[in-house]
């Protein structure tokens, strides 16, 4: 997750993905809340995250 010039976060998929992979969670600062379905977001669609480089309680 990155904060652009016009003050919107975006975040950007690893682009290896699967559930063996440790590495792209080491890597991560947040963490994507996909509604119950299909799990499909589009590049577009606003989401809510799990920040990980904060401290609980700060922002």
């Amino acid at each position: 997750m990155s904060r652009g010039e016009d003050g919107i976060y975006r975040v950007m998929p690893d682009p290896n993905q699967s559930s063996a992979l440790l590495g792209a969670l080491t890597r991560s600062n947040c963490l994507l809340v996909v509604p119950e379905g299909d799990g499909s977001v589009a590049a577009s669609d606003t989401v809510s995250c799990v920040r990980l480089d904060v401290l609980e309680g700060t922002l």
